[in-house]
């Protein structure tokens, strides 16, 4: 059986809709609608279709049964863009013993399905297969996340998730952490430099990151924020001396304050900026103007 590439998103969206033509007073009622809402989308998908040849959205992938053709759907649905249906995750998770492998697959691979991809649409489908083996519970390839993360030269969907699962990964991958920090330029550094300080540390990331924080050009509130993040007291006296620096943006001391008081718990004397854009637009929300 083949499977098509239906938004049935989309397809209950449509009659959810004409449902609240048909009913307004029940869809205006704010306190059930909710409620409502999630109960008439669970029927919806236990509802025979005529355009799915009488089943309903749930058996229609229920049916097949075949874990590399869930993952064959789910690449399909994932590179079209379009929003995957929850009955096709429901039966990737009930096969995850199955889908886990072809997930590893694709990740240590570069074709898919002996059909040669575009880099960037292999990046996406990676991507998704970073989030799909965190939803389904499965033990994640670090050490292959931190190789492709090394090979990425701009921000991305992979990007994003690998970064999202590399924070809890702990300390010990500290020092293939490391190595791609050293490896990578750009947003690619600046999402390993993020990652690492969520990461405990005997002191190597507190002097990268103190390193970074004293370059002339360097992103002063993106650092603040990492450096408050990890906690080390011996980042108090840059943080502090960089608050007084000349040319000091409101943005920026803004960071700074909130990492010395996430580091210390001490509060830091507020400062004017009077003709900085952000500090004039919040003092105005804040006297009501």
């Amino acid at each position: 059986m083949e499977l098509k590439l239906i938004d049935f998103n989309a397809k209950f969206m449509k009659a959810y809709m004409q449902w609240c033509v048909e009913h307004p007073e029940e869809a205006a009622r704010e306190e059930t609608a909710e409620e409502l809402y999630y109960t008439m989308y669970e029927d919806w998908l236990k509802t025979p279709k005529s355009w799915l040849d009488g089943k309903s959205p749930e058996s229609y992938f229920a049916d097949i049964g075949d874990a590399q053709m869930y993952v064959s759907a789910w690449i399909e649905y994932t590179l079209e863009e379009i929003e995957l249906p929850d009955p096709l995750i429901d039966c990737m998770l009930k096969k995850k013993e199955e889908v886990y492998p072809i997930l590893l697959g694709i990740l240590f691979s570069k074709e898919i399905a002996q059909k040669t991809m575009r880099p960037e649409d292999l990046l996406k489908v990676c991507g998704h297969a970073v989030r799909m083996i965190a939803l389904i519970g499965k033990p994640h390839p670090y050490k292959r996340y931190i190789a492709l993360l090394k090979e990425q030269t701009e921000d991305s969907l992979f990007l994003e998730e690998v970064a999202e699962v590399l924070t809890q990964a702990g300390a010990a991958l500290e020092p293939l952490l490391m190595d791609a920090y050293a490896a990578t330029t750009g947003e690619v550094k600046k999402t390993v430099v993020d990652v690492l300080s969520h990461l405990p540390s005997d002191g190597t990331i507190l002097n990268m990151l103190l390193g970074e924080f004293a370059w002339p050009d360097a992103d002063i509130a993106f650092l603040a924020g990492c450096l408050g993040r990890l906690g080390d007291e011996r980042a108090l006296a840059p943080l502090k001396a960089a608050a007084d620096k000349k040319g000091l943006q409101y943005y920026e001391f803004k960071e700074i304050r909130n990492a010395v008081e996430q580091i210390s718990g001490e509060e830091m004397e507020k400062r004017d900026f009077p003709g900085d854009s952000l500090y004039d637009f919040l003092k105005e929300e804040e006297n009501g103007l």
